[in-house]
């Protein structure tokens, strides 16, 4: 049965709603020899039947998936736990690669199901390190003398680089089949470890090894008295220290209801001089009990909700109501999205500058929170914009980095536009957003900005029939669009046979109707993969070119290992039209839809996977291959100052005097290649 993967906490502003799933919990009691094999050949079967790049990974990895099914299955009997039973199944999904093909357990709020085992610490990856940005709600950060700050940067663990401990322990059970993605997604994995997703539980202790520390501000003030320079918030000294903390293991359960009473006395702290509204202080309350675990990738998720890597809300309650109905009653449309876009677990309120919590947060203030913004930059969206964007004005400048010419006269300045595109699942209508997506760059045109840059790092895809459009938005010519091959399956030919006869017009339902023909005669053929189809069948007669250009802007559009699915898409149709010049690091290849399949009969495990294929212009797969980009830049290393470094490459790209395709065409990058090391 076909059911689309939604995370079990919907919101909407400050209203929350409990979503049931088909679901049930992991069991209390052992599970037998048989009942195992049960659940083995049950996943067997969902990968028999709808997985669509079967053969592809059997020839790309050399998987003997005969000899594998069969070998699991003895491997399962042997197994003495249950625990040890679900690692193991997700060791079979892992071997394929493949970002959107996973598992995930439900534990029902109830005591018994997991064990969790932490050390307290949340942050992001830097590179091959970690930096440490919070501890946990329990953690009296004012009283403890816990030996790991915040910003702390950690490069050890057990004297393993935190890069081999990933590659050991986390990546054999969830494996996204590109390495700097694998790097990204479970750097915070390795210091929050869940019994039924990863190895290396059960610890004593762990020593860490940090290599940077933030300044004290006696530190600074000495600095700057001696050397006259002023010390920035994000510099760190190096610094060669090792410090052992205990690994703390809690049954799920309790680890919840401890973090859910922490981040609600946290909220309670709030004064009353600081005139947090009755009811809005209700509300806050409620946050704690969304304190949880993620149970598919064994990150925990906000008190706020799930949070993605751009620190966005996931799933509000719009966007759950268009995976339910879809676009045009549609639901597949939608399913073109990184299903585990949890970073980490994180108490982090939002707050205003008085320090009260918001509660509401908009998407501008998402983006000045987790990107570097110029204090010049001007906004010409409003607050509450689904895209929000800002112009800034930047110094030209010739190859050499000269902002002068020989004659000493300044070359000038230029308004260059930054634009924050990070989700392809917004919470708000498609032709609203689509119809502001159009105004903001007519807006920018009128006010002769011919440079743009479109931030999409860390987006994780959404919605195909949003994200063709937005891409089509930036061309006044009609662009080409990817092709498909669907696994030919129940599920998509129901797909096709309901669209002809539910299809708005009698023109779409003809266009269904040769679809699922094409289908049906691979089907009868034995094919598992049809015949490629173009993406445009999906949502015919949308897409036109966008009058309102007066002319083709210069684009930059920022990507980086995290961009998955609907960003993929977006990405290699920028890059295949010569819509925008690609900067950053290789996208994550998660080429096709996902859809959850429930549940093993007896171990409740969901099953994730692909069940189509997008191809590229040249014929070649996104999977896997994801788009490399026309310039590289380590994305990660930016990471600790917001991607303030990647936004320096794209600014300075787009200011340079000379024409823009004879930076890529002779090589010669020097005025770049000078400022990456900076973050």
């Amino acid at each position: 049965m076909k059911r689309l993967f939604f995370y079990p906490r919907v919101i909407l502003g400050m209203v929350f709603f409990s979503v049931l799933t088909a679901c049930d919990p992991v069991p209390v009691k052992q599970l037998s020899a048989e009942q195992k094999v049960a659940d083995m050949m049950w996943l067997y079967s969902q990968f028999d039947e709808n997985y669509a790049p079967l053969d592809y990974k059997i020839k790309k990895y050399s998987i003997d998936y005969e000899k594998s099914k069969s070998d699991f299955i003895s491997f399962a009997k042997a197994t003495k736990s249950n625990e040890e039973f679900y690692l193991l199944m997700n060791q079979f999904v892992a071997q394929f690669r493949d970002a959107h093909t996973s598992t995930s357990f439900s534990y029902g709020g109830l005591p018994g199901r997991a064990a969790i085992s932490y050390l307290g610490i949340s942050g992001k990856r830097k590179e091959d390190h970690f930096v440490v940005r919070e501890l946990l709600p329990t953690f009296n950060t004012g009283k403890t003398h816990f030996p790991i700050q915040n910003g702390d940067e950690i490069s050890h663990m057990d004297g393993e680089p935190l890069t081999q401990i990933i590659k050991k322990d986390l990546v054999p059970t969830e494996d996204l089949g590109q390495s700097e993605s694998n790097l990204t997604y479970h750097m915070g994995r390795v210091f929050t470890r869940l019994s039924t997703s990863s190895f290396g539980t059960g610890r004593q202790n762990a020593v860490l090894k940090i290599v940077k520390r933030n300044y004290t501000n006696q530190e600074k003030l000495e600095i700057e008295q001696n050397e006259d320079r002023v010390v920035r918030d994000w510099e760190k000294k190096d610094v060669n220290i090792e410090v052992t903390v205990p690994w703390v293991t809690k049954d799920l359960f309790y680890f919840r209801t401890e973090q859910s009473q922490a981040v609600a006395l946290k909220i309670s702290s709030f004064s009353d001089e600081k005139k947090i509204e009755t009811t809005v202080k209700s509300s806050l309350m409620n946050l704690a009990d969304f304190f949880s675990i993620s149970g598919n990738n064994g990150g925990v998720s906000s008190v706020l909700g799930l949070r993605g890597f751009d620190g966005s809300l996931k799933l509000p309650s719009s966007f759950f109501s268009k995976i339910v109905r879809g676009v045009n009653g549609y639901n597949y449309l939608n399913t073109f999205y990184f299903p585990n876009q949890v970073e980490s677990w994180t108490s982090d309120l939002t707050l205003n500058e008085n320090g009260i919590p918001l509660t509401g947060v908009t998407n501008q203030s998402i983006f000045k929170k987790v990107r570097y913004i110029p204090p010049h930059a001007r906004f010409i969206t409003s607050e509450n914009a689904t895209y929000p964007a800002y112009v800034a004005s930047e110094v030209l400048h010739d190859r050499s980095g000269k902002t002068t010419d020989e004659q000493g006269r300044a070359y000038g300045n230029k308004l260059v536009a930054t634009l924050f595109l990070n989700t392809f699942s917004p919470d708000a209508a498609l032709e609203n957003v689509l119809h502001e997506f159009k105004e903001t760059l007519a807006s920018l045109q009128f006010y002769g900005v011919k440079d743009l840059v479109i931030d999409m790092v860390n987006n994780g895809g959404g919605s195909l029939s949003l994200g063709l459009q937005l891409a089509q938005a930036l061309s006044k010519s009609k662009i080409d669009v990817p092709m498909m091959q669907f696994r030919i399956s129940e599920t998509w030919l129901r797909e096709f046979e309901d669209m002809t006869y539910n299809a708005p017009s009698d023109s779409e339902k003809e266009l269904a109707r040769r679809v699922y023909r094409q289908l049906f005669v691979d089907w009868k053929a034995d094919k598992r993969l049809s015949r490629p189809i173009s993406t445009e069948s999906l949502i015919p007669f949308e897409l036109s070119g966008n009058d309102q250009l007066q002319k083709p802007m210069n684009i930059v559009l920022l990507v980086n290992e995290m961009c998955a699915s609907m960003c993929d898409i977006f990405a290699a149709i920028a890059q295949d039209n010569e819509l925008a010049w690609i900067m950053g690091s290789e996208t994550m290849g998660a080429g096709g839809n996902v859809v959850s399949h429930y549940q093993a009969p007896n171990s409740h495990l969901i099953v994730r996977q692909t069940e189509s294929l997008m191809m590229r212009k040249d014929g070649s797969y996104l999977e896997n291959n994801g788009v490399k980009p026309d310039y590289q830049v380590n994305v990660s290393l930016t990471s600790g100052r917001n991607y303030r470094g990647l936004r320096n490459f794209a600014i300075d790209f787009l200011t340079q005097i000379k024409e823009k395709k004879r930076f890529f065409q002779d090589g010669n990058s020097e005025g770049m290649e000078s400022k990456r090391v900076k973050n």
